[in-house]
């Protein structure tokens, strides 16, 4: 008797494979469950993904801007975006963030491949979309990487293009992930899909406002989002502990909870990101000397993001910043001539 289609899906969940009809995931158990999409820890894992990078861009996006605000030539208006920020841990020169998302991607394209192939042939569509998307992302890491050891090379702000890109890509293939599911099935990958386009909106707006942090902090915002809902879908669609009830998929009235649990992790989120900053304000009250690695080791700048003006000063040398670089020399030029008045002064 031949084998049945390893293409073949289950009644429970339409366009989930079952386990029992591949053999291929029965070879690596121990995978299944973690790159399955059609899984709780289907979605725990790319909810962990962006929850923890948003949470750290959060911080440091407030720290760089109170420290600025407080330490600059300027002020605020010498704040900048950049897409990934240093680890002051390691003094800024090891491009953390970009080897951890570097990392991350390697490891969910390898278990993608491992269970793609059934007896020597390729057999799961799913897995190349998901290994796509973590290209796309994977592609960001690497530029991140290339931009904190000022490669020269690269043309300004293909960091913002990449991620950008990744973005967009996460939410064309979601928006086109969804056929043959269940009315909330639906209904709250929708609510995914639009917070990954917020999320890529965001990135333009950033690219585009390169000096205001409140369109950092969206990308933030909307990252985090996405990644609380990961988690909440994982719950809904798969609960992972025998005490949850399982959702009636095709009930209209949970569908509202659904709607309702949604706007609460946007409100949530809110508080999170104030509070998050009321904790960074405090923290950088405290600081009375500007710490050097706070700023030259940015991770997107050929040269340092800001060089020491003075004793406790500093200032911007991007391109861009011909305003803070003349500022900054009609002060010096002023601080240098009150200073000679008064040695002349002390002579005579």
């Amino acid at each position: 008797m031949p084998a049945k289609s390893v293409l073949s899906y289950s009644h429970a969940h339409p366009f989930v494979l079952s386990i029992s009809e591949t053999p291929s995931l029965r070879r690596y158990p121990e995978l299944e469950d973690f790159i399955n999409m059609g899984s709780f820890l289907g979605h725990l894992v790319p909810g962990l993904f962006f929850t923890l990078f948003p949470l750290w861009w959060i911080y440091s996006i407030f720290r760089r801007y109170f420290i600025t605000k407080k330490f600059h030539q300027n002020g605020e208006k010498g704040y900048l975006n950049t897409v990934s920020f240093p680890c002051r841990m390691c003094d800024g020169r090891i491009p953390v963030e970009g080897l951890i998302k570097l990392v991350s991607v390697i490891i969910g394209v390898i278990g993608e491949a491992a269970t793609a192939f059934e007896n020597g042939k390729f057999a799961h569509l799913g897995n190349v979309q998901h290994i796509t998307m973590y290209s796309f992302f994977g592609f960001s890491g690497i530029l991140d990487i290339l931009y904190h050891w000022q490669c020269r090379a690269l043309p300004p702000d293909l960091d913002y293009v990449a991620a950008f890109l990744a973005f967009a890509a996460e939410g064309f293939i979601f928006f086109n992930h969804l056929h043959r599911r269940t009315p909330m099935d639906i209904q709250i990958h929708m609510m995914l899909f639009v917070a990954i386009v917020a999320c890529a909106l965001a990135v333009l707006l950033e690219l585009k406002y390169r000096r205001n942090v409140l369109a950092a902090l969206a990308r933030s915002y909307f990252t985090l989002l996405q990644g609380t809902w990961f988690f909440q879908v994982g719950f809904i669609l798969y609960p992972p502990f025998p005490f949850l009830e399982k959702w009636e998929e095709t009930n209209h009235k949970q569908m509202m909870v659904t709607t309702l649990l949604f706007t609460w992790h946007a409100a949530a989120h809110v508080v999170v990101v104030l509070g998050i900053g009321f904790w960074v304000f405090l923290q950088v009250e405290k600081i009375s000397v500007c710490p050097e690695n706070e700023f030259m080791f940015e991770g997107d700048s050929a040269p340092p993001l800001y060089q020491r003006l003075s004793d406790n000063k500093w200032f911007g040398v991007y391109k861009d910043d011909d305003d803070d670089l003349a500022m900054s020399r009609v002060k010096r030029r002023g601080r240098n001539e009150a200073e000679s008045a008064e040695s002349e002064i002390e002579a005579i």
